[in-house]
């Protein structure tokens, strides 16, 4: 009996490892490779008309609310800059890209590739969560409208505020490291 349950656990050992191979790993990889990637059905480009046209929502619904104004023109000041800043990522993005080409056919630039991709993710990842904070916020506003909330109200502008940072650091950071990368490189 001892060698009949041995042989039947190894069974059932090798039953598990397999399912994990054959199925979570590339469930997994499937999960991360649709978490990197831009909404389906959306192109990277349609950020910036989509920011505008939520711009241009929030506008209507600040226009017919109850806000104070002090508040209302912070909020819009701070929605006048995201279309900006998301240009301005995705000229960097674009940028990274056309470099990214050039490094694919150089001898040992793998550091290089590794950091264009963190960068090109670190861009991607924040394209998205400002667009998430942009669909949002009209729909708060109008809730905030209901609710008299001025403490929601300024977690909306904090949040747009903290996007247009990110965004306006992302495009600042590959700047700085193109510099680097040109100061520090042999001639």
């Amino acid at each position: 009996m001892g060698i009949a349950a041995f042989l039947f656990l190894m069974a059932a050992l090798l039953v598990l490892v397999s399912v994990i191979v054959f199925v979570a790993l590339p469930l997994f990889a499937l999960y991360r490779w649709r978490e990197r990637r831009v909404p389906s059905g959306m192109s990277e480009a349609q950020y910036v008309e989509d920011a505008r046209r939520l711009a241009e929502e929030i506008r209507g619904v600040l226009a017919s609310s109850a806000i104070p104004s002090g508040q209302r023109s912070e909020l819009l000041r701070q929605l006048q800059r995201v279309p900006e800043n998301i240009n301005r990522a995705l000229g960097k993005l674009e940028r990274l890209r056309r470099v990214k080409k050039i490094a694919q056919r150089s001898e040992g630039a793998g550091a290089v590739l590794q950091e264009i991709a963190r960068l090109e993710a670190q861009i991607l990842a924040e394209l998205r969560r400002t667009h998430q904070t942009l669909l949002e916020m009209p729909v708060a506003l109008m809730k905030l409208d209901l609710a008299r909330g001025d403490r929601d109200f300024q977690r909306m502008v904090a949040a747009l505020d903290e996007a247009n940072r990110r965004l306006h650091d992302l495009a600042e950071s590959y700047e700085e490291l193109r510099g680097h990368r040109a100061w520090s490189a042999p001639n």
